[in-house]
């Protein structure tokens, strides 16, 4: 479909309504490749030479790309979370496990210490 034809009899007054032609167009147009881009997000691993940064970072990105191609959010916090959790490499792994065991500690146990100026 060309561009002229999603555009045509849109004068500039309803400028709002010829992007929202375009946009869903393209959304609709484009469910294929956001359920392809979705498998490949949440089966995302950490490359063995990748940094544990880099890896977020790839996330991030791939979780910010498949939100833009829709007009609600598809990736949110914890399914960035699930796919680091689920994707780091083994020797990262018991740093998670040690950190996600941690006891919970009620704040009105914690002590705090004041330091005077």
């Amino acid at each position: 479909m060309s561009l002229n034809f999603l555009v045509m009899n849109y004068t500039p007054e309803k400028l709002v309504d010829c992007w929202e032609n375009l946009r869903n167009y393209f959304m609709v147009n484009t469910q294929g490749t956001r359920t392809h881009l979705k498998i490949q997000f949440y089966t995302m691993v950490m490359e063995p030479a990748q940094r544990f940064a880099e890896f977020k970072q790839r996330i991030v990105f791939a979780a910010n790309q498949l939100n833009s191609m829709s007009s609600k959010e598809v990736i949110d916090d914890s399914d960035k979370t699930a796919v680091l959790l689920n994707g780091i490499r083994k020797h990262h792994k018991r740093t998670f496990d040690a950190t996600l065991s941690l006891p919970a500690t009620p704040s009105s146990r914690l002590r705090h210490r004041h330091h005077k100026d």
